[in-house]
């Protein structure tokens, strides 16, 4: 009885003193909680912004200002997590953001992205629908919109399971042994290729795997001639009437080898030296390619860099393609075997930075970049005991 009476005194002191159960300090507190939000969001501080936002919000729920605040602090924690990987994460911190702001495309827009990368699609497109509707002249919104229409019509009846570093989409009714191998290859691909190049994603790597009909209809902009790609999820078509395990993993290798180029370079590497590492990666998995590409570059000569396409998809030719992939293989090939993976990491990290391909490879290579073709060929002299016709 005393602890009771004691409660009820404590909520009639109150009340009377407080004028409620919650105790308003002044507005001069509340606009100090908001200002040191603001202070902590912009030193990167995400954690103390959300604290100090929530303390103003708190004894000041209307003020759109702080709200919007709040809602700021939580979507670019969101946007810090997403950036390292903890997606599941980051997909939390920005459901926090649309709740207190829903009037900000950006952020329904981060939340439709993360969760397209957790392979949750309808989640995303509902989000994104949403910012569409608010603000549908941001860019990539509509594109990536209608990109995730067109694979939740493909990707209707798909399965979902988990390693401990993929998330992997495959049809329903396909054989459960295959997809243990590739499981299993993926995984190898994460160990082989990070010890490499010293780096390994902490972000679960989104992977499809196709029927062939499926995969022609989500390709539909690539070449005849391409088995996978990869455009921020490994595609693949695995038909074993049509691929061996020796092209499965090939693929693969290759693919997560994108991976991790896009992750050091923000997406910022020419595309041939990004194939040159992901055919020179394939040898990883117990693969080479010498015999075969170096045929190629007897017979059709050396490109030059700058004759290198933006994109190999648009090459119509499969020989002319062939011919791009083999001079990008060996050309990692005398590259890797010259300055190691410490001199690879430096260009990548010279191309994170927008530094052309060619200042980047001449400066770790120590020459000028008109010598870059030269001494290529001649490594391949010296090395392979080939002499390359002029074009």
């Amino acid at each position: 009885m005393k602890a009771l009476f004691f409660r009820v005194m404590i909520l009639i002191f109150l009340i009377c003193f407080c004028g409620s159960t919650r105790c308003y300090p002044s507005k001069e507190t509340i606009f100090n909680y908001n200002e040191e939000g603001i202070k902590n969001l912009g030193n990167g501080d995400y954690a103390a912004a959300i604290d100090s936002f929530k303390k103003a919000y708190y004894y000041d729920p209307y003020n759109k200002s702080i709200k919007s605040n709040l809602a700021t602090a939580y979507n670019n924690y969101g946007f810090y997590l997403m950036n390292r990987g903890e997606l599941t994460e980051a997909a939390d911190e920005f459901e926090k953001a649309v709740y207190y702001d829903t009037s900000n495309a950006y952020m329904f827009y981060n939340l439709g992205q993360v969760y397209y990368k957790l392979q949750e699609l309808e989640k995303a497109k509902e989000s994104l629908d949403k910012g569409y509707f608010i603000d549908k002249n941001i860019k990539g919104l509509t594109a990536l919109r209608d990109k995730i229409s067109k694979e939740i019509g493909i990707e209707a009846d798909y399965s979902v399971s988990e390693t401990l570093h993929f998330i992997i989409s495959f049809p329903t009714g396909i054989d459960p042994a295959k997809i243990m191998y590739i499981r299993g290859y993926l995984e190898e691909a994460y160990g082989k290729i990070g010890k490499f190049i010293g780096f390994y994603p902490s972000e679960k790597i989104a992977v499809i795997i196709y029927t062939e009909e499926d995969f022609m209809k989500t390709s539909d902009n690539s070449p005849y001639w391409a088995v996978a790609f990869y455009d921020g999820k490994i595609r693949l078509p695995m038909d074993k009437s049509r691929y061996t395990r020796d092209d499965i993993v090939k693929i693969i290798y290759h693919e997560y080898a994108h991976v991790i180029i896009r992750y050091l370079t923000g997406n910022k590497c020419p595309v041939w030296f990004s194939e040159g590492f992901a055919a020179k990666s394939e040898d990883l998995g117990g693969f080479t390619h010498n015999s075969d590409v170096l045929d190629y570059i007897k017979n059709f000569g050396i490109v030059s860099i700058n004759e290198f396409p933006d994109s190999f998809s648009t090459i119509k030719d499969k020989n002319k393609a062939v011919h791009f992939y083999a001079q990008a293989y060996m050309f990692m090939d005398y590259f890797v075997n010259t300055c190691g993976t410490e001199g690879l990491l430096r260009v990548l990290k010279f191309l994170s930075q927008n530094i052309p391909i060619t200042d980047a490879l001449s400066d770790v290579l120590g020459i000028k970049s008109s010598q870059l073709e030269e001494n290529f060929g001649k490594y391949l002299k010296d090395r392979y005991n080939i002499i390359i016709n002029e074009k």
